[in-house]
């Protein structure tokens, strides 16, 4: 896949504010939503985007701070469901 300088945009922003809205991202990249959502979802398929995270205050977790990492992390999905 060939990124062009709309998509660069695209990945500007999300990297500055993951939770900004397909509105919002639309609205600063000078396209329509459903163009915007198209074009994240073309990005996440062809693994540019591949995936969205958190960072946590782990002085503000304190002792908690491991039980919160070992929830996020993927390979302990089998854990958490049960």
């Amino acid at each position: 896949m060939k990124v062009d300088e709309i998509d660069v945009k695209i990945l500007e922003l999300i990297n500055e504010n993951p939770k900004m809205s397909y509105r919002k991202i639309a609205k600063h990249a000078n396209i329509t939503t459903p163009t915007a959502i198209q074009r994240i979802l073309k990005m996440e398929k062809n693994k540019i985007i591949m995936g969205y995270h958190a960072i946590l205050n782990s002085k503000l977790l304190s002792i908690y701070k491991d039980i919160y990492i070992l929830k996020f992390l993927p390979e302990n999905n089998k854990l958490l469901q049960k």
